[in-house]
């Protein structure tokens, strides 16, 4: 490489270096906070000039990053938060939605197997309303009729479970995969469950 080359070099890395600094100059890093219900650990920062900015921003994590004792097998669990006050440079958050990764859902779907999807909206005991997706998978095809009584059954479970729990008893339950547990125990009384899965948890609204 010529001196003229080297030289060009050095100077666009100069410019991009000071690119950078120039974009952060004069911007305050906020700390995000999980919330109390979940542990509320430190998560990451996020830059802002002005707060008022900062409120309203969402993130998406691994429940494991939230969640200090959720195990490393649950590495295709996000969850997602929105931030809604800060406290100096602290931001408070609240929850706002769940999913599986879509790499863990294709791997559950085997082909000649049943799928059963519900979407359906709960409430929760504190006055969360939530759309849910599920999907259950079942080891061979079943007839309409037996489909459909597998999805009414999923339907009123959860919304049976909502109506008991407030929003992070019923997250942290998702999370555990206990709701998953039990569905998959108690429909394969009606037909032999493979897996069952909380695909999507969706926040309509919360209370004010």
């Amino acid at each position: 490489m010529g001196r003229k080359a080297r030289w060009l070099g050095v100077a666009k890395k100069g410019q991009r270096k000071q690119a950078k600094e120039k974009k952060w100059k004069g911007k305050d890093w906020f700390d995000i906070l999980a919330p109390n219900e979940l542990g509320g650990a430190e998560l990451i920062k996020t830059p802002a000039t002005d707060p008022k900015t900062v409120i309203g921003r969402t993130i998406t994590l691994p429940v494991s990053d939230v969640i200090k004792e959720v195990d490393a097998d649950k590495y295709y669990m996000k969850i997602s938060l929105k931030i809604t006050s800060l406290n100096g440079k602290k931001a408070s958050t609240v929850f706002n939605g769940f999913g599986c990764m879509r790499e863990h859902i294709l791997r559950l779907i085997r082909k000649r197997n049943q799928k059963i999807h519900a979407i359906f909206n709960v409430k929760t005991k504190d006055g969360w309303l939530l759309r849910i997706t599920y999907l259950a998978v079942l080891t061979r095809n079943v007839p309409t009729t037996l489909q459909k009584e597998l999805r009414r059954f999923i339907i009123e479970k959860i919304t049976n479970e909502a109506k008991k729990l407030g929003v992070y008893e019923l997250v942290k339950k998702v999370i555990d995969t206990k709701i998953q547990a039990e569905i998959k125990k108690e429909g394969s009384k009606l037909y032999p469950v493979r897996f069952s899965e909380v695909e999507k948890i969706k926040v309509l609204s919360m209370p004010q």
